[in-house]
């Protein structure tokens, strides 16, 4: 515990050294760890938004966001998921607090955090088990229909990403039972959803963008 605190306040150091120094440390610290709790894991995640939220300029903005959700492939397998979970936990936690000038680098860490999520799934070949927890994740974070604290904002930047950084992640076709699976979500937005913005969403964004990249092979 005492380790995690230590790491917070270096993270969200007011002195950007500090905080790169910290974010190397860490880096090499969750390399070998296989048994942190989901306390452990928010307690680092908030350091990571402060360190984060402090970034200026676009270019360190982008790569830390890159930093921030490589992690993802370089901790132990065992931790990964919880380690997502604990991300977007994090992040529900937070988002009243982001201010309108900070979105645009919050929604690139998203997008990387999708990236690297796919690419460990990928990794995993695609492991069912670990599939389905992702899912879970996704369901009870970024795509959430149950829990009215998720901002539409968030459910729509979900579905604008989801397929773009899916495309970008696998390096060879997902079989076709698991990327069934990973649709299931979208197609209970489509049945059981209020909201037409959403529903519209995923049609646009999601259904009609499969169609166009994969139409012409099938």
């Amino acid at each position: 515990m005492a380790q995690q605190n230590s790491f917070g306040k270096a993270l969200a150091s007011a002195d950007k050294k500090v905080r790169d120094k910290a974010v190397k440390r860490l880096s090499k610290y969750l390399s070998n760890k296989k048994d942190l709790s989901d306390l452990d894991l928010l307690k680092l995640w908030k350091g990571l938004f402060y360190c984060f939220w402090m970034s200026d300029k676009p270019l360190v903005q982008q790569q830390l966001s890159e930093k921030l959700a490589s992690l993802i492939l370089k901790i132990p397998d065992e931790i990964v998921i919880k380690f997502i979970e604990t991300f977007w936990k994090e992040i529900r936690l937070e988002w009243t607090g982001i201010d309108r000038l900070r979105l645009d680098k919050f929604y690139y860490l998203f997008r990387q955090i999708h990236l690297n999520s796919f690419k460990f799934l990928e990794k995993v070949n695609w492991d069912i088990t670990h599939v389905i927890k992702y899912l879970d994740i996704f369901t009870d974070g970024p795509l959430s229909l149950l829990d009215q604290t998720v901002p539409p904002s968030l459910l729509y930047h979900a579905c604008e990403v989801f397929i773009p950084e899916l495309e970008k992640a696998i390096s060879k076709p997902i079989p076709s039972s698991v990327f069934i699976e990973i649709l299931e979500p979208f197609f209970d937005v489509i049945g059981f959803c209020s909201n037409d913005i959403l529903v519209e969403k995923v049609v646009e964004e999601l259904f009609l963008n499969i169609v166009n990249i994969y139409g012409k092979s099938i």
